[in-house]
């Protein structure tokens, strides 16, 4: 449901081995990003996210530096 009327706005190419996607909704932009072979990798975000939540709906801290693994994680900031 995160997705929910939600365009589509660019693949996210920054973070090698990570599959991700950008989309926006009512002014709201979303990452959905996913480690390609399942491995972890921190990465480092580009400004603080208002929040993140794993593929099964849990909030996760909204933190700048973070692990993407083999669970999709949706962020999400505010306008």
């Amino acid at each position: 449901m995160r997705l929910s009327r939600a365009v589509f706005s660019r693949q996210i190419t920054e973070y090698p081995g990570l599959w991700g996607y950008e989309f926006t909704r009512e002014g709201q932009r979303m990452w959905l990003l996913v480690a390609l072979d399942g491995q972890s990798r921190v990465i480092r975000l580009p400004t603080a996210p208002a929040s993140i939540y794993d593929a099964l709906g849990n909030t996760l801290p909204p933190l700048v530096e973070m692990t993407i693994g083999a669970m999709p994680v949706y962020i999400e900031w505010t306008p």
